[in-house]
């Protein structure tokens, strides 16, 4: 007579699950490391004495540390037998580095870049690439380019010098700036104030050309148009007819003192 399987009890199950389903315990004699890669020449010398570590990919800097403790006092408290982990990016703490050892200074080309250094820097504490940043957020490059996001980033950190330089520059743009990021990290107060410039521009400009339409003549540079919200507005006046025909390139630097929290407005056109 073949055996029959006795009927589970109730209240337990007919069946023992399978391995698979079940959830396996990690044996403790089995670690899990994840990957760490070393930064380039001239941070993969483990000689160095002291490692910095991006939390982001687990990059590896081999650095002095007699170098960075020269170059913030936020360092004096680490030990070369320590790891110091940071949660900026590759880029940024290469970067940082490259300005703080005695090899060539980095050439920054993005904004997004000189922003993440400034703050790190900033962060860290560390004066001479503060002032490198902040001599590369109003070089010729970024001021006939993103002078609108460098006013945000120097108004953010209280960089007011930057800031009414980057002001000035943005007078070549009209006001329908994008919505940069920078933005979310300035007061209304400090947005209003570019606006206001560009608003009061305007109105000086058209008050002048009102009152001498001959001054209309110094606009004329080989192009009778602009961008720029202020030309529109002197478009509108209907003051032009007397502006020279000439195709000669000529610049011009309009003076005009305007009350608006940032000095005199200076306009090459």
């Amino acid at each position: 007579m073949p055996r029959t399987k006795p009927a589970p009890r109730r209240g337990l199950q007919a069946q023992t699950p399978s391995r698979r389903g079940l959830e396996r315990e990690r044996s403790p004699s089995i670690e899990f490391i994840g990957m760490r890669r070393v930064a380039p020449a001239p941070f993969n010398n483990p000689d160095a004495g002291f490692s910095i570590r991006t939390n982001q990919t687990n990059t590896i800097f081999y650095v002095p540390i007699a170098l960075l403790v020269s170059a913030s006092t936020f360092f004096n408290h680490l030990r070369t037998s320590e790891e110091f982990v940071v949660p900026e990016s590759d880029a940024t703490m290469e970067t940082i580095l490259r300005f703080v050892c005695p090899v060539d200074d980095p050439v920054l080309q993005d904004m997004d870049d000189v922003s993440d250094v400034l703050t790190a820097s900033l962060k860290y504490n560390i004066p001479y690439v503060t002032t490198k940043i902040r001599q590369i957020l109003v070089s010729p490059r970024f001021m006939s380019e993103e002078p609108v996001r460098v006013y945000a980033i120097a108004r953010r950190y209280g960089l007011n010098e930057e800031a009414n330089i980057a002001a000035r520059h943005s007078l070549r743009f009209p006001m329908n700036w994008p919505a940069y990021e920078e933005f979310e990290h300035i007061s209304g107060k400090m947005y209003h104030e570019l606006v206001a410039l560009h608003q009061n521009t305007s109105r000086t400009l058209i008050r002048m050309l009102q009152d001498h339409p001959k001054t209309t003549e110094i606009f004329c540079h080989n192009r009778c148009t602009s961008p720029a919200s202020w030309w529109s507005l002197i478009c509108e006046c209907g003051n032009l007819e007397t502006v020279s025909g000439s195709s000669e390139r000529r610049n011009f630097l309009i003076t005009i003192p305007i009350d608006n929290g940032v000095g005199k407005t200076g306009i090459l056109l």
